[in-house]
């Protein structure tokens, strides 16, 4: 006698030899077979801090963002998708424009993700938003970079999760 999850007949394989044929979700024969998704999508629906990212370093090109990133940075998503990470949420450092992300705990934790293929957390950082008006207000962030793996091994995108902890 077998387990009721092993055995099955070829028409339950896909093109690909994995389980679930052509449905496009939903169990079959005790399988689940993973929905393709939306990455822009699913990263705007989430709550909270979320950004998607190439793991294209050193410039880390921002695939998605989630709402509130929008609502903090003042930016629309148009303005953000396709910058360099830098580019996107760095602040200007002179008045030439030139970004500046050299040493930023948070250009070291995309590189470290890359280079360890791990999660990468930064504690507590100031980092301060800017209103439109220019006026400062004081925050601290804690954030973690994880490298999505791709089912080739490869690192798919880099997923940034920052949580407000002032």
């Amino acid at each position: 006698m077998s387990d009721a999850g092993t055995d099955h007949d070829a028409r339950d394989e896909g093109e690909d030899g994995r389980r679930g044929g052509s449905h496009s979700r939903g169990a079959v024969s005790g399988a689940v077979r993973a929905p393709v998704v939306d990455s822009v999508a699913l990263i705007s629906a989430l709550p909270g801090i979320h950004i998607l990212c190439a793991a294209d370093a050193p410039r880390f090109t921002v695939l998605a963002v989630s709402d509130e990133v929008l609502l903090l940075s003042g930016h629309t998503r148009a303005f953000q998708l396709g910058r360099s990470f830098a580019e996107a949420f760095y602040s200007p450092a002179s008045a030439s424009g030139a970004v500046v992300a050299d040493d930023d705990p948070r250009t070291e934790a995309l590189l470290a993700a890359v280079a360890t293929r791990e999660p990468q957390e930064i504690r507590q950082r100031r980092r301060d938003i800017v209103h439109p008006d220019g006026e400062r207000e004081e925050r601290y962030w804690r954030s973690i970079t994880t490298p999505l793996i791709a089912a080739d091994g490869s690192i798919a995108a880099l997923h940034v999760r920052a949580e407000d902890v002032t």
